[in-house]
């Protein structure tokens, strides 16, 4: 059985060849520093475009807000700087409150970048990075529904992920007490062990007491004919935690046909809303001009309808270009070959089953377009 560095040693270098991640440098003073190829950036915004689907387009009275100063990291660590990251971060707190008729509960969503609040380390890759992109939900509900408010979310921040998992049950949650807050991590088990990638704390009216007394007065709601501080329950996850919690979770490796004497063949089995590429286009055959061009006639039309495509115009064996594909993690490679151009009909395989199907030509372009069309945001 593999070990743990190993396997993540593998994951680090699929990761570099493929375009998703890698090292800058291994220079000690330029620890956490990465770059991302196209496949990163691609993947990196899905996943960002899931997290502000699920926590702002689907949601009912949910406000994004954004500034430019940078936060306090030590926010949790200091009920003075905890009154500071509320009033700074989210100084539209009463302009939301105003937006929304002054009812509660509503909800502001703010997307940062942070230094990270620990020392970089490249042993574990990007969960490490020098820098993360932080996504924070903060919710304001009134006293008496604070519990419930608190167990929703914890339900509905572990589906998310589990939603993209192809191992949910390496996704778990644990409840724990720090001072007067209440919360939950969200775990995710890596090669070395468990880590936190997300939290959701209720703080209760405690970030409104934190400061100035008569500060907080300013933010009372009447709720029952009296005056209430809202209680604040916040979910904060980072960019960089999850992509790399979501490729570790993808990566699978198995020996060809199911067999453990084969050679090992490696996959980035992403969900196909994640995926960087939906498609990819392949052609095999003789007539290679004639190939490339109802290719990329596939390509164009999947395009323009929004299908991020991968076509590289490269005449390669199949059995190569599926190894390139499985290991971007493309669900579906069209397949042009010879016959295509007799006969009109053009193979589809599947990443996960690697199952071939003959489909029309014509067909084509309207079933992955309705194929791709469910996977977009979810």
């Amino acid at each position: 059985m593999a070990t743990a560095g190993s396997k993540l040693d593998r994951l680090t270098q699929l990761l570099a060849t493929r375009g998703f991640v890698a090292r800058m440098s291994n220079d000690v003073d330029k620890k956490g520093l990465y770059r991302f190829g196209p496949a990163g950036v691609l993947l990196k915004q899905n996943i960002y475009n899931s997290w502000w689907h699920w926590m702002v387009s689907t949601q009912e009275s949910s406000f994004p807000v954004e500034e430019t100063r940078v936060l306090c990291v030590n926010k949790t660590h200091c009920p003075k700087t905890l009154w500071v990251y509320l009033s700074q971060s989210f100084s539209f707190f009463l302009e939301v409150s105003e937006l929304n008729n002054k009812r509660l509960p509503f909800s502001m969503i703010h997307v940062s970048k942070l230094p990270a609040a620990t020392q970089p380390s490249d042993e574990r890759l990007l969960f490490d990075s020098c820098s993360t992109m932080q996504m924070t939900l903060l919710h304001a509900c009134t006293p008496s529904s604070s519990s419930r408010a608190f167990d929703h979310w914890m339900r509905y921040r572990l589906s998310w992920w589990k939603k993209f998992a192809v191992n949910p049950s390496h996704f778990t949650m644990e409840r724990e007490v720090n001072g007067t807050d209440s919360g939950s991590k969200i775990l995710y088990k890596f090669p070395w062990g468990q880590e936190t990638i997300e939290t959701i704390i209720n703080k209760g009216d405690n970030p409104f007491k934190a400061g100035n007394q008569d500060q907080g007065k300013e933010y009372q709601f009447k709720f029952e004919r009296k005056l209430v501080l809202p209680h604040l329950i916040e979910c904060s996850t980072t960019l960089e935690t999850s992509m790399m919690a979501i490729l570790t979770d993808a990566h699978t490796e198995k020996g060809v046909n199911g067999k453990k004497e084969s050679p090992v063949q490696r996959m980035i089995q992403l969900h196909p809303a994640l995926a960087p590429y939906k498609i990819a286009t392949a052609t095999s055959g003789s007539k290679t001009r004639e190939l490339l061009e109802v290719a990329t006639h596939i390509a164009k039309e999947l395009r323009t309808e929004g299908v991020q495509v991968l076509h590289t115009q490269e005449v390669k064996p199949l059995e190569k270009q599926y190894t390139r594909n499985d290991e971007l993690g493309i669900p579906f490679t069209v397949i042009v070959n010879d016959a295509t151009l007799d006969s009109g009909l053009v193979g589809v395989r599947e990443r996960d089953t690697a199952v071939k199907g003959i489909t029309v030509l014509t067909v084509t372009v309207y079933s992955m377009l309705y194929t791709t069309s469910l996977y977009n945001i979810v």
